[in-house]
């Protein structure tokens, strides 16, 4: 159980420090009350075994261990913990240690009246700003107390710069055993992150069915808004305003495509997910992911970084600083296969459908059947015609109101089934010509 509070002023490494030299000594002297009390700034050696002032003017540290007369303004928080079968509990303090008193009055406050088993431990805040930070612990046993006094000070790397009633290399050693732990520790995690990394082929997989699935989704809106007779559309504004009108929230899908719990269809088929780089147990936020995604618009940088990074990183993720790791909860292969045969088979079945039924019902198509149906000879070679195939095959272009079609269609006759191949030309604000019938 960690018993130090860090806060925003806090040098991180000061205070797992002092937690540490902490631990070591609960452990070495069990005591059976801990009371932690944190103090707004840093604090000199002359506060250990100080006890007040006679007459505001002369200064005591002789006699019976006293509390430290900190003014409760400094204290900011103070917490009491006693062992209960081999656990700490933190418990209601009935006697608040620092209080609002004349300064030889604490000439009377005897440390052992508060516990006779007791760890009394004092250290600083604001230890970020200041690069500097104090701890002070007195163990007390029955009516004796042994208080030791440490500063630590640092930027990025702290050590002991000061001990009183401790030896420094006894701290040194502690805070030297645990940076090493530590070490082993971020080796560790970094060795498991780098094994549920996702592969790069599974990255690049999960990409392609995520553009090929939403390029898809938007392209049919778009052909779906401007209707079957979208071949014969001449008013380009429309066109325009249609195409707009879905794109931009598509592009908004696309580049918020792993908004949901980190996970996009192509991730979800392919069995990986976006996490945060420093907690691979959480979720980016929809920020983060949607700012990852927006490097995808220049996607050949993107695969070249992905490829050559040994953290399998691509810019997006360094900027939002992610990760794409393996989904340990993923469901099992059959309804992820099922789900990639099933978009395959919604793409061409839509192709199908969708481009059989805007050829035929362009201007195009109409004229060529109706030519069809005039010609004699077709009509003599099929015993008479009773119907088409359900897709023409071949193109209709036009451009700036001059067009070109290429159609091939099956005549479906009473006797015979024929096919014809159409060619027709249009002029602007014209009808459509056939220029050639081929059997």
């Amino acid at each position: 159980m960690k018993l130090l509070i860090k806060k925003d002023n806090d040098n991180p490494d000061f205070i797992v420090n002092c937690e540490n030299i902490i631990q070591n000594r609960i452990k070495l002297w069990s005591p059976t009350d801990i009371f932690v009390n944190r103090i707004d700034n840093w604090f000199d050696e002359k506060w250990m075994k100080f006890s007040g002032t006679i007459m505001h003017e002369i200064a005591v540290w002789e006699g019976e261990i006293t509390v430290p007369p900190f003014h409760p303004n400094r204290v900011e928080s103070s917490d009491l913990y006693k062992k209960t079968a081999e656990q700490y509990v933190k418990i209601d303090n009935q006697k608040t240690l620092h209080i609002f008193q004349e300064s030889n009055n604490n000439l009377k406050r005897k440390i052992s009246e508060f516990s006779n088993d007791g760890l009394f431990i004092w250290y600083s805040g604001n230890s970020k700003v200041n690069e500097v930070g104090t701890l002070m612990c007195y163990l007390v046993r029955e009516s004796n107390c042994q208080p030791f006094f440490i500063t630590l000070s640092g930027k990025k790397e702290w050590n002991v710069s000061q001990t009183k009633g401790i030896l420094r290399k006894e701290i040194q050693a502690i805070m030297n055993e645990h940076v090493s732990t530590n070490k082993k520790t971020e080796m560790n995690e970094a060795l498991e992150q780098q094994i549920n990394l996702s592969s790069r082929k599974r990255r690049i997989a999960a990409f392609m069915i995520d553009h090929f699935v939403i390029t898809f989704l938007m392209v049919s809106i778009v052909f779906l808004a401007l209707g079957p007779n979208f071949i014969d559309e001449n008013n380009m504004g429309k066109m325009t305003t249609t195409m707009l009108a879905v794109m931009l929230p598509g592009f908004l899908l696309y580049f918020a495509k792993d908004s949901i719990k980190g996970i996009s269809i192509g991730k979800w088929i392919m069995g990986i997910m976006v996490r945060d780089s420093t907690n691979p147990n959480e979720v980016p936020s929809f920020g983060r992911l949607l700012i990852r995604n927006l490097f995808i618009i220049i996607w050949p940088v993107e695969f070249i970084v992905l490829a050559s990074s040994q953290e399998k990183k691509r810019l997006g993720d360094k900027t939002a600083k992610t990760i794409v790791v393996k989904n340990l909860n993923k469901p099992t292969k059959l309804p992820r296969i099922l789900a990639l045969v099933g978009v395959g088979f919604a793409f061409f079945a839509f192709t199908f459908l969708f481009a059989g039924t805007a050829m035929k019902n362009s201007e195009a198509y109409k004229v060529a059947v109706k030519e069809i149906e005039m010609n004699e000879e077709i009509s003599e070679e099929t015993g008479g015609i009773k119907g088409y195939g359900m897709m023409p095959t071949g193109s209709v272009n036009i451009s700036n109101g001059h067009g070109q079609a290429q159609l091939g269609i099956k005549v479906l006759g009473n006797e015979n089934d024929l096919n014809v191949n159409a060619y027709l030309t249009k002029e602007p604000n014209g009808e459509w010509k056939l220029i050639k019938l081929n059997k």
